[in-house]
């Protein structure tokens, strides 16, 4: 079954009430509705006990306990996987009209200790008056029946690359290929680039480092690198790191070339410094998507001009920091027009420390810095748990608004080591408990994790950026204290983690022809001038399909698909003409594709 986005949930359901004749009409003998939801993520947080909690489906309807009333509980699927499940009888059902519900957690059977989805909009559903009734009748009185398409507990949908920015930082590639890395997928070598795009990562993260002593994280490999993702079908995210070697938590250390300026030399270096990067990548056709300004900054940039903490937390500091961001973020919105700038994000380290980002984006704001989104860093093994991460995001996201990504994370699928370094993860203690570091532990890990973002209040868990996926231990590179952290084990061949971006195995029922890809893979570039490349995923066994281009108006502007395509996944473009040939004005567009009856939409920036 296909898992739509919201505006395409509700184009299906304005379909669908205006297929019934009557919509009025009740179902004469009633319907079967199979409701399904996963728990897995709150039973390996000791949020949920299989043996005294319960979990139930509340709803408008008389068969759900009309929300104040008892409701159906669900019975645990077999082989205790987190997996929930349960048939409710719906009689005198209004056709056409959606059901609303939401599931409930119900703590030691008291029915008042109990926890809603919060942060979603009501779930809902609709007969349609001809349901199929050709599927196992669940009571064996041949009832017809809708099979809901199983979910996960106060989220909203299954993610899909086209709902969020998934993504990896992959800058290590470039320089382990040159040494003789090989990386291997369904049984034979292949591109990263082109490995993560097929499981569904839309983004590729690129640090970027002012004057490095070698040319692999240089501006001009950087820009080399990220045309090599665009054309790949990624976006991209630029994470520059205002230094010359690495800038985290421990170390903020300036350019070379600006030691020793004063102040206001330094800010005006800082705006064009980073002016001059996102000219040059707009320059070469690479917008990125967002543009990173600093790297873990929790204590600050450009030390000590820009420190913060400690013997720094003055008002002077926060001011020289504050300073500082508003000349990177004017540097970036001064490079391109209102509809094409980068998402400006300001990043910290620690993911679970809600103390620290409320202590860090207060003061941040409290200087009027303009930003578009905060970026964290989660690594278990310093930061918490994932409910820490979770608790932390839903609080940034009531206080400030913002999108929320995890711009940095990892997890081990594995103890061992393959170098004399030292890894950073080497003891069964530093593992987050409930996931085993094997590559199974890795990717129930990732896949909890991106049930953490997605259930931020609001819609705003943006996405999530594994670091370094590809991370390899080669002669002749760079010390590893990384490669049981990677997505590809020690002979390069890829790991079930790497498909985290996918939407995962849950107790979806089987012959699901749609499968669980969205129909529109997101369009790359975006923004774009004269070319953007439209991936359409069609079911096995074809389908009927419309793919068109409207304005922000509604009105249709081309067509790129119609009719009847094959099944698999359709290489479609539009050069930002109309009909007849005719260039259309800068701005954004929605592309909008239409499969037997699945809709699905992606949003364009066009600019001249």
């Amino acid at each position: 079954m296909k898992l739509l986005t919201k505006p395409g949930m509700i184009a299906l359901l304005i379909l669908l009430a205006a297929s019934v004749p009557d919509a009025e009409q009740a179902c004469a003998s009633g319907i079967d509705v199979r409701f399904s939801v996963d728990l897995s993520l709150e039973q390996s947080m000791g949020r949920f006990d299989p043996v005294h909690d319960v979990v139930a489906v509340h709803g408008d309807h008389p068969a759900l306990g009309s929300w104040t009333g008892t409701a159906p509980v669900l019975e645990q699927s077999p082989g205790g996987s987190g997996s929930y499940q349960g048939w409710v009888r719906f009689e005198g059902l209004t056709v056409g009209e959606p059901v609303a519900y939401k599931f409930v957690l119900h703590y030691g059977g008291d029915p008042e200790d109990v926890m809603w989805e919060e942060n979603i909009v009501d779930r809902s559903f609709v007969a349609t008056g001809n349901e199929p009734d050709d599927m196992p009748p669940s009571g064996g009185d041949g009832y017809p029946e809708i099979s809901l398409p199983s979910t996960y507990f106060g989220r909203e949908s299954v993610w899909t690359p086209a709902d969020r920015m998934l993504g990896a930082d992959i800058s290590f590639v470039p320089q382990l290929q040159s040494l003789g890395a090989v990386y291997y997928a369904e049984g034979g070598p292949v591109e990263p680039l082109d490995a993560l795009r097929e499981r569904g990562y839309r983004v590729v993260r690129l640090r970027l480092w002012h004057s490095p002593d070698e040319p692999w994280h240089g501006l001009d490999a950087t820009v080399d690198h990220a045309a090599l993702a665009l054309a790949a079908g990624h976006e991209i995210m630029l994470d520059i790191h205002y230094s010359d070697t690495w800038a985290d938590p421990g170390h903020q250390q300036k350019p070379e070339a600006w030691e020793g300026i004063g102040f206001s030399s330094l800010v005006d270096s800082v705006y064009e410094y980073t002016n001059t990067v996102v000219r040059r990548f707009r320059d070469e056709g690479i917008v990125p998507a967002y543009v990173q300004v600093g790297n873990e900054i929790s204590g600050g940039m450009l030390w000590d001009d820009g420190r913060v903490g400690g013997a720094w937390d003055t008002p002077e500091q926060w001011s020289n920091l504050g300073t500082l961001l508003d000349a990177c973020a004017r540097a970036v919105r001064d490079s391109l027009p209102v509809d094409g700038r980068p998402r400006v994000v300001i990043h910290v380290d620690n993911g679970g420390s809600n103390e620290l980002c409320r202590w860090f984006f207060d003061n941040l704001v409290a200087e009027g810095v303009e930003f578009d989104a905060i970026g964290v860093s989660f690594y278990p093994w310093w930061h918490g748990t994932l409910w820490d991460l979770r608790d932390n995001l839903r609080d940034l996201a009531t206080a400030y608004g913002k999108e929320l990504l995890v711009v940095e994370t990892a997890y081990p699928w594995t103890l061992a080591a393959n170098d004399a370094t030292g890894n950073f993860v080497e003891s069964p203690d530093d593992l987050h408990p409930g996931y085993d570091a094997t590559p199974e532990g890795q990717a129930a890990f990732l896949q909890h994790l991106l049930g953490v973002v997605e259930g931020v209040p609001g819609g705003l868990g943006g996405g999530v950026v594994y670091w370094e996926p590809g991370f390899l231990t080669v002669p002749g590179g760079p010390g590893n204290p990384y490669e049981n952290l990677t997505l590809f084990d020690f002979d390069g061949q890829a790991l079930p983690g790497l498909g985290f971006a996918l939407p995962w195995e849950t107790d979806v029922p089987e012959g699901d022809t749609h499968g669980s890809l969205p129909l529109l893979a997101p369009c790359a570039p975006n923004p774009f001038g004269s070319f953007t490349r439209i991936d359409l995923a069609v079911p096995s066994g074809g389908a009927e399909v419309d793919v068109s281009v409207y304005d922000v108006a509604g009105r249709r502007v081309t067509t790129l698909a119609s009719g009847f395509l094959v099944g698999g996944t359709h290489e479609l473009s539009w050069s930002g003409t109309g009909e007849r040939g005719v260039d259309s004005a800068a701005g954004v567009y929605f592309c909008r594709a239409e499969v037997d009856g699945w809709i699905d939409a992606v949003k364009l920036v066009l600019l001249r």
